[in-house]
């Protein structure tokens, strides 16, 4: 008979395949073993095509629409497409869009609305809510008579005046309307330090909760460029992320439309005014260049729960103006959140942390560094799934910082690339993975096709089984749960005299030993966040399970 570790790292070696002759240039790029299985959105950001892949690139399914995205796309429940459409001629600026599709699985138009005129228009981004409504981000213009009248100084104000960040909630009705049911407008949440007769008046360091209205990056229309929207149905929040600010803000939903124009009303009775925000605390005057922490970011989004992070936010953070050169970096920022005060700040101080809990910057072994686009997603497993937006590129790296999963976008303007073409133009706004079983999937045919590049290479890639529960039966006369777990492991049945117990990482190699006298483990601290198989042994007993170490 085979031993197991034998066994056990023959398949981990069948299962990874032989080389290939050919180097992949788009598509799959590398598919390691600890990777986190799944289905990936691709909606490349100057094509009408949408694609769902698994993990080897294969595709499930895909959408021809009419027109360029605006930019972001979702799945909902039966697998239909949520996305965003480029529409109109105002407000040109990056992001633009306008319009918002829903199609069916079978690609076919089942909704569609626009809102871009000469006064709105939706941008960048749009976030599905579980009551079937939609927020949208959206950009509202101001004469400059509004502006100077809300404080702005007029050195910084061009003939056609200044646009505000809007966020509404719509209800999709028939085919082509919508009821706005909810809005919130940052121009009704300004202050200003200038003018003592306007009653948006007030000293900039005393007023985290209101955006400084002369707080500018460059003189632009556009001033506060948001690039992302996203919706905790927990606590009723919502988050978006300002471009030029360089911070990500979190506002009150459960408020009235008229209560969101005020500082009154709402679950956290703040009404409309900003609850935190973090990356740039000279944005509001507690704090130096020193002080700045998120450069030009994208994608800011809250940790989903059930996650070991849950809470917590992902962002993108571009690195553009940062001092010295310029990285991108993958982060995890704590949540500061207390379920009876909310978001506390101390008096001449900024919001905290006063630091993220994980950062991975791009390298030449991790390439994804992006000036514009680009997002971070928290997988079940603990690893991040990173799209550089420019490069059309999505790296799943461990906490560690290890590339695990590598996929090129292969569909550029011109139509879809074959294997080994040169893969610059393929740009995307943001990757999305969806669980295996993810609800918005149920019941659908998921047969994976061919892989979505032409001429594509057999580079014998497999799937990998990676299912957890929170009890899971071991192999043999004993269980051990949680599962995933942060490190403190317990295994039920009974534990017979001289019991070892051994832990395997993906490759085979035994990475913890040690001798098993009760029923808790608490494995070490420096292990890495990854999948692993556990082995309790003694003279007459074997039980092995796959454990999921997420930190």
């Amino acid at each position: 008979m085979i031993p197991y570790r034998s066994l056990f790292f023959l398949l981990i070696v069948l299962a990874l395949g032989g080389p290939s002759l050919a180097q992949p240039t788009v598509g799959t790029i590398l598919h390691d073993s600890l990777a986190h299985d799944g289905y990936t959105l691709i909606t490349p950001s100057n094509s009408d095509l949408v694609v769902l892949v698994d993990n080897c690139g294969y595709e499930i399914n895909r959408w021809e629409t009419s027109g360029t995205p605006g930019l972001s796309a979702y799945l909902l429940p039966g697998g239909k497409l949520l996305r965003t459409k480029r529409i109109g001629n105002e407000f040109n600026a990056g992001g633009a869009g306008g319009g918002i599709e829903r199609y069916s699985w079978e690609g076919d138009l089942e909704w569609s609305w626009q809102y871009s005129n000469d006064t709105v228009r939706q941008h960048h981004d749009i976030e599905p809510l579980p009551n079937g409504n939609i927020l949208v981000l959206a950009w509202r213009s101001y004469s400059r008579e509004e502006v100077l009248a809300l404080g702005r100084d007029s050195s910084l104000v061009q003939a056609r005046g200044v646009w505000g960040e809007q966020v509404l909630e719509i209800r999709p009705i028939g085919t082509d309307s919508a009821e706005i049911v909810w809005e919130w407008n940052v121009m009704d949440h300004v202050v200003q330090d200038l003018d003592t007769s306007l009653a948006s008046y007030g000293v900039i360091a005393n007023h985290p909760e209101r955006v400084d209205i002369n707080f500018v990056v460059g003189l632009s229309a556009d001033w506060l460029h948001c690039n992302s929207i996203d919706y905790n149905a927990e606590l009723d929040l919502i988050m978006l992320s300002s471009r030029n600010l360089s911070e990500l803000w979190i506002i009150d939903h459960s408020t009235s439309t008229a209560e969101a124009r005020t500082s009154m009303g709402g679950r956290l009775g703040r009404g409309g005014d900003l609850l935190y925000r973090w990356g740039n605390p000279r944005a509001y005057g507690r704090g130096g260049s020193i002080d700045q922490q998120l450069f030009r970011q994208h994608d800011a989004r809250w940790i989903d729960t059930g996650h070991p992070r849950a809470g917590s936010i992902t962002v993108f953070n571009n690195g553009i103006g940062r001092p010295g050169t310029d990285f991108s970096e993958a982060m995890i920022i704590p949540s500061i959140y207390d379920s009876d005060s909310g978001y506390e700040i101390q008096d001449g101080l900024p919001y905290g942390p006063a630091s993220p809990s994980l950062v991975i910057g791009s390298t030449d072994e991790r390439p994804f560094f992006s000036n514009i686009m680009s997002g971070v997603q928290a997988l079940a497993n603990g690893n991040l799934l990173v799209s550089s937006g420019t490069k059309g590129l999505a790296l799943e790296l461990d906490t560690a910082g290890r590339v695990l999963w590598q996929y090129q976008n292969p569909i550029s303007a011109s139509g879809i690339l074959e294997q080994e073409q040169d893969p610059r133009g393929t740009t995307v706004f943001r990757y999305v993975r969806y669980e295996l079983d993810d609800t918005v999937l149920i019941d659908l045919d998921l047969t994976p096709g061919d892989p979505v590049e032409l001429n594509p290479i057999d580079y014998g890639c497999v799937l990998y089984d990676m299912t957890v529960g929170t009890y899971v039966q071991m192999v043999g006369k004993h269980s051990v749960y949680p599962n995933p777990t942060s490190g403190p492991l317990t295994i039920t049945g009974p534990i017979p005299e001289s019991s070892v117990v051994k832990l395997y990482d993906m490759h085979g190699r035994m990475v913890y030993t040690s001798d098993l006298s009760s029923t808790y483990i608490d494995l070490p601290s420096e292990l890495a966040s990854g999948w692993y198989v556990l082995l309790l042994e003694s003279t007459d007993t074997r039980s092995y399970a796959r454990i999921l170490l997420s930190r």
